[in-house]
């Protein structure tokens, strides 16, 4: 990929020859104030500002278009340093396969194949931060039909970006997707807004994902429908977790459920937007990383936490100049923090989140 980066600015595209060159911004600048119910020794209400995305998007393609490339770095926003996301290469096969080699999202929940800047609230919900295998080194292959898509990766585990041999807990993994349109484009359903003025397009959606090295294996799968029709969004997932220690040994089997909707108020402007999730932890917080109270095993004590989202989109010029205005609440204890929700872990019940976001995109 850097061959076809480095081409690329050498030979600049011109009308019909040369390989071709493209780069974006993007920034999310985030306002939020959490109220804990129960706060114990901790602070009843937690504010701040927080630049949660700021990125450098390049993009190559070589001059007959049978080699790409992407490479986006960003902040690290617990270190302020830079880090890198995406750095892969794509490769055309035979019979419309493409071979992508890298560090990428490998394909499973849907949630994280839509981008950051392309949800409807602020953040991803809490469930699929929790079940992401979010960015990895490893190969893919992967082809589009007219209806359905497939992609198939071999990676080397959730979290396992920027590491070295040993430096991850996994020693071998593979992920699978499927998606196939029931109804109408696929392509209507790419991200989750609701568009005034497009068909009606039903598209379904199973996954799978294995991770087997330091213990417990991982096993977990997927499936979802997203529905796109005039001036509404509609979408499910069910996710379905295993963790299992040496000879097999059950240590938890988790669920989890999330359900959204928008409906468009001011065509090209305005969208209101709802999301509702279920998790079953089964006593386990487990999240297939490094060392840390969010990375190894750790034993809770609340098997089940339930979060809603309200809120508004203004779009100013669509994606690219958009302001968010959302509210959370947290039923139940939340057992680890995630700060880009705003959730914080201490409370003895649930807390509520409203969050204030503008992004823009270049």
């Amino acid at each position: 990929m850097t061959l076809a980066l480095v081409a690329a600015i050498a030979l600049p595209a011109v009308a019909g020859e040369g390989p071709t060159l493209k780069y974006g911004l993007e920034t999310q600048l985030r306002a939020m104030l959490s109220h804990l119910d129960e706060p114990g020794g901790n602070p009843g209400n937690e504010g701040g500002m927080q630049v949660r995305t700021a990125r450098l998007d390049v993009r190559a393609k070589s001059e007959d278009g049978r080699m790409s490339g992407r490479f986006l770095v960003g902040a690290d926003r617990a270190s302020g340093g830079i880090e890198i996301e995406y750095a892969y290469a794509d490769l055309a096969l035979p019979q419309l396969w493409r071979l992508r080699v890298g560090q990428f999202k490998p394909e499973f929940l849907r949630e994280e194949n839509v981008g950051s800047t392309d949800q409807l609230a602020a953040e991803r919900s809490y469930t699929a931060d929790y079940f992401t295998v979010d960015y990895a080194e490893g190969a893919a292959l992967m082809r589009d039909f007219a209806r359905s898509r497939v992609a198939v990766a071999l990676h080397d585990g959730s979290y396992s970006a920027g590491t070295d041999l040993g430096g991850d807990r996994t020693d071998i993994a593979l992920a699978a997707r499927g998606e196939f349109a029931l109804r109408g484009d696929r392509k209507r359903c790419a991200d989750f807004r609701a568009l005034p003025d497009e068909g009606t397009a039903v598209l379904l959606g199973v996954a799978a994902d294995f991770e087997q090295g330091i213990d417990p294996d991982v096993l977990k799968a997927s499936a979802d429908v997203a529905v796109g029709g005039p001036g509404y969004s509609l979408f499910a997932a069910v996710i379905v977790q295993s963790l299992d220690g040496s000879h097999g040994a059950a240590i938890a089997d988790q669920t989890a459920l999330v359900a959204q909707g928008s409906v468009c108020l001011v065509p090209g402007s305005w969208d209101a937007f709802g999301r509702w999730e279920h998790l079953d932890f089964d006593g386990v917080y487990h999240r297939n990383k490094g060392a840390g109270v969010s990375g190894a095993t750790a034993t809770i004590d609340d098997e089940a936490l339930d979060i809603a989202t309200l809120g508004v989109n203004w779009y100013r010029d669509g994606q690219s100049s958009r302001w968010t205005l959302d509210l959370v609440r947290a039923l139940d204890r939340i057992p680890v923090a995630n700060t880009g929700s705003g959730l914080l872990a201490g409370s003895a019940a649930g807390q509520t989140v409203v969050r204030l976001q503008y992004q823009f995109k270049l």
